[in-house]
């Protein structure tokens, strides 16, 4: 399977580059856009992953759901 085969290799690089981006995941090579969000969405989907916000992402997420 692609999605696990690119979630071990996302497991792989958070090792060494945390915290990171999926843009800066594909900067670094290895993986394309859709490839590394997929690995990390199913990864925080099964909990291996936690995502997390800077502040100011936090805030403008809570600003344009009010």
């Amino acid at each position: 399977m692609k999605v696990s085969r690119n979630a071990q290799r996302t497991i792989e690089y958070l090792h060494e580059h945390q915290p990171t981006t999926v843009a800066r995941m594909v900067l670094d090579g290895g993986m394309n856009s859709r490839d590394a969000s997929n690995a990390v969405h199913d990864g925080v989907g099964r909990g291996v992953f936690e995502a997390s916000r800077t502040p100011a992402q936090a805030e403008a997420r809570d600003r344009n759901i009010s």
